[in-house]
């Protein structure tokens, strides 16, 4: 006689402590991610029931996990080391920014940069970095100057740029 199809139920703790466990509602797959993890990046303690027909409930062994709140918006951008610049003579700018987060301890060590002739940013016209290494910025520090890698950028026109961290 064999034992029937696994299934699965993870649990989260109440408190960032491991125990008082309950089912997550629709968690039952074989891997999961919570979505539903306190915002604030409030550590949680999480384990999965395992079942199959013909078979003792197990559990796995518990490991605790958090959400990683995002970081803030980056602030003080910089062009050229300008805030705002004018004539802009170099066809490959540097951007930076100031990195800040409220979680202690985190860093930044990637950032995304778009740079488009839209200031409502509908598409990136003219770059869209996607997730580039950076050096690591520790939090309420700049980060270093990042290279334009788009086309050429042009005399007399207004670029508007964006940048966010991870």
């Amino acid at each position: 006689m064999g034992v029937g199809s696994l299934t699965y139920q993870w649990q989260r703790s109440a408190a960032d402590s491991d125990a008082d466990y309950s089912d997550i509602p629709g968690a039952t797959t074989a891997s999961y991610d919570d979505t539903g993890a306190p915002e604030d990046g409030g550590g949680r303690y999480y384990r999965c029931r395992l079942n199959a027909a013909g078979a003792a409930q197990q559990y796995s062994t518990s490991d605790r996990g958090y959400r990683g709140a995002a970081p803030n918006p980056p602030t003080n951008l910089l062009t050229e080391g300008q805030t705002n610049p004018t004539n802009i003579t170099d066809f490959y700018p540097e951007f930076s920014a100031i990195f800040t987060d409220n979680t202690v301890g985190d860093n930044a060590e990637n950032a995304w940069i778009q740079v488009s002739t839209d200031s409502t940013f509908a598409t990136a016209t003219h770059w869209d970095s996607g997730w580039i290494d950076i050096a690591t910025t520790e939090n309420n520090a700049r980060c270093p100057d990042i290279t334009y890698g788009g086309s050429e950028v042009v005399e007399a026109v207004t670029y508007y740029w964006r940048i966010r961290f991870m």
